[in-house]
Parts: C-alpha cells; structure tokens; sequence
C-alpha cells in the first residue's frame, strides 16, 4: 500500500503523504493531549478536509491510535535499549530515567511524555484505555526483565520505574531542565534500588 493518497480537496486532486499526517498529528496531541485537538484543527494542519482524514484514518480516534504508536517507536526506543543493555536493577533503571530525561526535553514546545502525560490529558475512555494498553505493556517489559536480572521484588520495582518516569515527564513539562532531570535520574536510580 502506498504511502500517499490522492485526497480531493476543494475539488482538485491533492496529495498527501498518510504517515507525515501521523507525525503532524502526533506532534499536536503530543503538545496538548487527546482532547485539546479537534478534527478542524488536525484537517487543517495535515493539509486535507475532514472527510478526507476519516477517509484516511477512520476517525480522530483511529488518528490518535496510529501517531501513539508512531511516537512509541521513535520516542520510546530508550525503553527498549534499557531492556536490552542494563546488567543490574540500578543500571535498568538509571538506563531508563536518563532516557526518560532526554526524550521528554528533546522537542521544544511539547516536552513530556506522550503516553504518561497522555492519560492526565484527556477524558475520552477510549483513548484513555488505549495510553493505558502502552503503560501496562512498559510496565510488564520493565518487570519481565527485573525478574530476569534476579530482582525478587519486580513488580513493585516496576511500579516505581513508571512512577519516577511519570515525575521526569511532568516535570520536563513543567520546564526543568535536561541536566537537572539527568541529575535526579542519577540520584533516583541510586536510590530506589
């Protein structure tokens, strides 16, 4: 299946590129949550018409789902190394919260984290089930592999993996500084394990 779709708007025919709709998109929900975002403004920003966007995404709902998965592979790919590299709880989890502190300060004007902050920005159940769906998938990776590394306690381990996570997101939201959240994540690593 092609990347671009012919979309009529205005009674010429357009292109546009389905997968750089996903990034604008995901760029805008990731600024202001589900809910702040309406079919108006992501027609607009994506360049087609609204009967255009269900065309190509089936509903804001199916737009959403597609750039949350979009940012998880670009944005989360730390999880997976910290899975992958860490030899020890501590070095998991300091793995984790300095990857956190990095990505979450990456963009300027939409710091955070998109999955974690996701769930506090919007009331829609259904978007709402579907950021939980990726919370619960981290949390049960980061447990999986506590267990493996001989962590007796994983599943409270885990917890606390996503919670400090969740505190770097709101608080590179909030405006702290990259430095400052890699010193705390240091600092937390250490102390939490």
């Amino acid at each position: 299946m092609s990347d671009t779709n012919k979309v009529k708007t205005a009674g010429r025919p357009r292109k546009f590129s389905v997968n750089e709709g996903i990034a604008k998109a995901m760029a805008l929900f990731h600024a202001r949550g589900y809910d702040d975002v309406g079919v108006a403004e992501l027609s607009s920003t994506i360049g087609i018409t609204a009967t255009s966007l269900y065309a190509a995404y089936g509903s804001k709902l199916g737009l959403f789902e597609r750039a949350l998965a979009n940012y998880v592979e670009c944005s989360g790919t730390f999880v997976g190394e910290a899975l992958s590299r860490a030899g020890s709880a501590e070095e998991l989890l300091r793995k984790l919260l300095r990857g956190a502190a990095t990505a979450y300060t990456e963009y300027p004007g939409r710091s955070g984290c998109m999955v974690l902050d996701g769930e506090l920005m919007t009331s829609d159940t259904r978007a709402s089930n579907l950021i939980r769906e990726n919370v619960v998938r981290v949390r049960s990776a980061i447990a999986d592999r506590l267990r493996a590394l001989g962590v007796t306690d994983a599943e409270r381990k885990a917890d606390i993996a996503i919670l400090l996570m969740r505190g770097i997101s709101a608080s590179a939201r909030t405006g702290s500084s990259r430095e400052s959240l890699l010193d705390a994540a240091d600092r937390m690593a250490h102390l939490a394990t």
